[in-house]
């Protein structure tokens, strides 16, 4: 696998940063967590909530973690719903 990302062209690393199917944060949290053992959180207190950012609490083999990660949509409507994954001045 590593053989395979070595020789890429620039636009061919592009492509696959890209690409509509990676796989996202919260694709990578749910993958890595225990499913029933993960609360995503929402808002601060000002009552300020950022859709590009994803946080919660979850569980891998019985011990807690935090997870933080910035979050992209798959289209062009998840994408403007997640503000392409950039925080705001609030998040």
């Amino acid at each position: 696998m590593k053989d395979l990302y070595t020789h890429l062209t620039p636009i061919q690393s592009l492509t696959i940063a890209r690409h509509p199917n990676r796989p996202t944060v919260l694709g990578h949290i749910l993958n890595i967590t225990d499913k029933d053992r993960w609360v995503e959180l929402h808002g601060d207190r000002a009552g300020y909530n950022d859709p590009a950012i994803v946080t919660g609490i979850g569980s891998i083999d019985g011990k807690s973690f935090m997870f933080i990660g910035h979050q992209k949509g798959r289209n062009t409507k998840e994408n403007i719903e997640h503000n392409f994954a950039m925080p705001t001045l609030h998040g």
